[in-house]
C-alpha cells in the first residue's frame, strides 16, 4: 500500500454513528452556562487561556533538540540532525515554528494532525505539514467498530500506511482521538469570557448613571433638558468648575475598583484556568500563593519544568523519534531553561570540570567562549591517566 495514493472519496451511506469523539475532539464548542459561546478562538481571546497556551508553547518549541544512535549496548553518541527535525515542514520556517504549532493544537484541542509531504530512502517522513484540526474527523461504525480516518471530507489511511499524522495529546481507553481541554474547561473560560465582556460594557455602554441631581424644587423637562446638558458641558473632558443654583445638589455615583473590575471573579477565574493547564497562576498573572517567596521562586520554575513541561516533552520525543530510522532517538535539552545566577552557573562549571563530568572546553562553549589549548581532557586523574587505578597515598606512620 503506497504512503501517497490518492485519497478516496467519502462514502455518505457510511455516515458514522460516533459523534461523541468528534464533539470531544474538534467540534465547535456550545453556549455554556454564562451565556456566550466558547470555541478555541473564542477561549484564546481570555487573557489566561492565551498566557498558558502562549507559555508552554514557547518553553516547548525555543528548546534546543539533539538526535542521538544507539548500536547495541554502547553509550547513545551524537549525530548529524535529520531534515526532519531542522525543516520539518519544508517551508523553510523551522523546527520552532513547527512545534509551536504542534503544542498549540494539542493544547487547544487535544490532537496534533500532519500530513507527509516528502519521505526518505528508507520511507521515513522527511516533511510534515502541521494540519488544522477543522481539517480532519473520523468516522466509527458502531461503538468500537473500525474507524474511518477522513482529511477534508476524503478518507485517508494514518502513518505508516499513509500519509496522514495523528499525535493525540490527552487520550482516553478506547478512542482513537484526545480529549479538548477547551471543551472540558468550557464552563470556567465562559465565565470568564462573560466577566470580561461585562466589564467592557459597564464602561462603555455606561451600564450605570455617572452622577445624579437632587433639587429642592419641581424640575419641569425642559429645565431637566437644560440641567443635564449644563452638567455634561462642564464635567465632559474639561474639568471646569460647575456652577448650580440655589437649591441644586450634585451627587456623583463612585463604583469601587473591586466591584466595577471584578477583580476577585477575574482572579479566581485565572487561577481556574491554569489547574487545566497545570500551571501555576502567579506565572500568567494570577494571585501567587501567600507563601510563595523570592526564595522558592526558582523551585517553582523546577516544578513547572518537572510537572507541566517535562511530559509534553517526553510525549514529543517518542512521537519524533518514532519518525526516525531505527536506532535513532531524539532528546530535548531542557538544561536551557533552567536559568540561574552567574555565581551559580559557574560553581556548577567548577563542580564538572573538576568531578571529571566535562571538560573546560565543553564548559566554555556553553558559555559561548573560544575553546583554550590543551582543554579537551577530562581533568580527574582516573580519565587523565587513561582510566587507570588512582594511586593511593601511603597512611602517614608507614614505612615506604
Amino acid at each position: 500500500m503506497s504512503l501517497f495514493r490518492p485519497a478516496r472519496a467519502a462514502a455518505p451511506e457510511k455516515r458514522s454513528l460516533d459523534s461523541l469523539a468528534e464533539m470531544l475532539a474538534w467540534g465547535r464548542g456550545p453556549r455554556v452556562a454564562a451565556g456566550v459561546p466558547v470555541d478555541d478562538e473564542q477561549a484564546m481571546r481570555l487573557g489566561a487561556v492565551w498566557a498558558c497556551v502562549d507559555l508552554l508553547a514557547e518553553l516547548v518549541s525555543t528548546l534546543p533538540v539533539d538526535e542521538y544512535r544507539r548500536i547495541g549496548d554502547q553509550h547513545p553518541t551524537l549525530v548529524a540532525t535529520s531534515v526532519l527535525l531542522t525543516d520539518p515542514s519544508g517551508d523553510s520556517y523551522g523546527l520552532e515554528v513547527w512545534l509551536r504549532q504542534i503544542m498549540t493544537a494539542l493544547l487547544l484541542r487535544g490532537n496534533a494532525y500532519g500530513f507527509v509531504t516528502d519521505i526518505t530512502e528508507d520511507i521515513r517522513p522527511r516533511h510534515i505539514e502541521v494540519l488544522h484540526p477543522d481539517r480532519v474527523s473520523i468516522r466509527r461504525h458502531l461503538n468500537f467498530g473500525p474507524v474511518t480516518w477522513m482529511l477534508d471530507n476524503k478518507e485517508i489511511d494514518v502513518y505508516p500506511t499513509g500519509p496522514l499524522w495523528h499525535l493525540p495529546g490527552y487520550p482516553v481507553p478506547g478512542w482513537p482521538v484526545g480529549l479538548s481541554p477547551i471543551r472540558y474547561a468550557a464552563e470556567t473560560i465562559g465565565l470568564g469570557i462573560a466577566t470580561r465582556k461585562f466589564g467592557a460594557q459597564w464602561f462603555g455602554d455606561g451600564a450605570h448613571p455617572t452622577a445624579t441631581l437632587e433639587s429642592d424644587d419641581e424640575i419641569d423637562e425642559e429645565q431637566a433638558i437644560l440641567l443635564k446638558a449644563r452638567i455634561v458641558n462642564a464635567l465632559h473632558g474639561t474639568r471646569e468648575p460647575l456652577i448650580l443654583g440655589a437649591g441644586h445638589k450634585l451627587n456623583p455615583l463612585q463604583v469601587s475598583p473591586d466591584e466595577s473590575q471584578f477583580l476577585e471573579t477575574s482572579q479566581a477565574n485565572v487561577a481556574d484556568v491554569a489547574r487545566y493547564f497545570r500551571v501555576p497562576p502567579e506565572m500568567i498573572g494570577g494571585k501567587a500563593a501567600d507563601n510563595l517567596t523570592y526564595a522558592n521562586q526558582e523551585q517553582r520554575t523546577i516544578s513547572l519544568l518537572t510537572y507541566t513541561v517535562g511530559p509534553w516533552l517526553v510525549r514529543l520525543e517518542r512521537a519524533l523519534s518514532r519518525l526516525l530510522p531505527r536506532g535513532r532517538f531524539v532528546k530535548f535539552n531542557a538544561d536551557a531553561l533552567r536559568r540561574v545566577d552567574l555565581k551559580t552557573r559557574y560553581e556548577a562549571h567548577v563542580l564538572a570540570v573538576r568531578g571529571g563530568f566535562s571538560t573546560p572546553n565543553e564548559r566554555r562553549d556553553l558559555e559561548d567562549l573560544p575553546p583554550m589549548p590543551d582543554a579537551d581532557t577530562l581533568l580527574w586523574p582516573p580519565y587523565s591517566t587513561g582510566g587507570g587505578e588512582v594511586e593511593e597515598e601511603p597512611d602517614e606512620g608507614s614505612e615506604e
